[in-house]
């Protein structure tokens, strides 16, 4: 049965924290983050997917070669307009004969390629999907201050043990919560809490409601603007805090009652892809909701 047979994730080794926020510009405005990861003079969003492709790959124990087909998924291209799949493929030493697609303009990219290899595996073969960014805001901004680096890919085949068991979306326009206009580097958005709260929610759940399967997971991970969002969408998720961060990238004995501390690494903003294992570290059945909010300025 189609599923994921390795995972691979990379985020740049330099670490800028909150205190260094708070120094220079008197707050932080990322809740629940205490530090986000930034790329080096020579990292952009190519070689990070690089670097969690070949981890990938790695994990499942394939050859780049046995690849069928390519997805990558990225808001910071290095370039604005090439083919990056050639690229990455000729790193990675996919065959040129792959087949390959691009994702990008919005921060559904990252599932989009990731239910594209899940389509392309079900017809036989092994896709590779890559999700890479590095985005930036106005250095005092709310998006700066959450906006970390990093990459995740993930290796789909007829023989993956984290299987799918369902899949929806749920798309809303919400003008102003994160947009980019063209020719800028920064990532904006109107900061409004509350709008950004109700949206961002509303999509979390129109998506899930949209699930044919309970999912039931022992683990969810939920793409958002800054650490605490995640809990504040707990019940439209129809899980518990626990839940939430079970899959956080800093672990505690227990989940936090109002500050997150989950570490901002990597941003795929909006974009949630989880493959769940039990209890006891067994392969089980992942289910995968994609919810989307549509800036303005796209």
């Amino acid at each position: 049965m189609t599923g994921i047979a390795g995972v691979g994730a990379y985020a740049p080794r330099y670490r800028v924290p909150a205190e260094a926020f708070e120094e220079v510009w008197g707050r932080f405005d990322a809740s629940g983050v205490e530090r986000k990861a930034v790329p080096d003079a020579d990292e952009d969003a190519l070689t990070m997917a690089y670097e969690a492709a070949t981890r990938a790959l790695d994990a499942a124990d394939r050859d780049a070669a046995e690849t069928d087909a390519l997805a990558f998924a990225t808001t910071t291209p290095p370039l604005e307009e090439t083919d990056l799949t050639a690229r990455l493929g000729a790193m990675l030493g996919v065959s040129g004969t792959a087949a390959r697609r691009s994702f990008s303009d919005s921060t559904r990219a990252g599932t989009r390629a990731l239910s594209t290899a899940f389509d392309a595996a079900e017809r036989g073969g092994v896709t590779l999907a890559v999700a890479s960014d590095c985005p930036t805001g106005h250095p005092d901004s709310a998006e700066e201050h959450a906006a970390g680096a990093g990459a995740a890919a993930f290796v789909v085949a007829d023989d993956g043990p984290a299987t799918l068991r369902d899949r929806a979306e749920y798309a809303t326009p919400a003008p102003g919560t994160r947009f980019r206009r063209r020719g800028s580097e920064d990532v904006e958005g109107l900061d409004v809490t509350e709008y950004d709260r109700a949206t961002f929610r509303e999509a979390l759940a129109g998506a899930v409601d949209a699930l044919e399967a309970d999912p039931d997971p022992d683990a969810a991970a939920v793409q958002a603007p800054n650490g605490a969002l995640p809990y504040r969408a707990a019940g439209d998720l129809g899980v518990d805090n626990e839940t939430i961060h079970a899959s956080s990238t800093r672990r505690r004995p227990s989940p936090p009652t109002s500050r997150s501390t989950a570490t901002r690494n990597c941003r795929t903003r909006r974009t949630s892809a989880g493959a769940a294992t039990s209890r006891a570290g067994r392969p089980r059945a992942a289910a995968r909701t994609s919810a989307s909010h549509r800036g303005a300025g796209r």
